[in-house]
């Protein structure tokens, strides 16, 4: 998303995923500015911890979904297709 750099990026659903880790407690302010200019754009940006991703992989999972306006229990039953393990 020039002039920035995101962690992850759909553009169909207009959704942007950033994982924050320890990095990003003193970068505040630089976070919030980039953060209105995605949103300016027209993007929902989602943000999720290093340690939530680590530890409750499946709860972040089920947030991303439910941001995505998917019913979690279709998306964990495969009606959107099978993830691979």
């Amino acid at each position: 998303m020039e002039p920035f750099i995101v962690d992850f990026l759909c553009r169909e659903k207009k959704l942007i995923v950033e994982v924050d880790g320890d990095s990003h407690i003193d970068r505040k302010l630089a976070d919030q500015s980039r953060e209105d200019f995605l949103i300016s754009a027209g993007y929902t940006v989602l943000r999720v911890s290093n340690d939530d991703v680590l530890h409750n992989l499946e709860g972040t999972l089920m947030t991303i979904v439910k941001s995505l306006g998917v019913d979690p229990g279709d998306w964990r039953d495969g009606k959107f297709g099978k993830v691979s393990e």
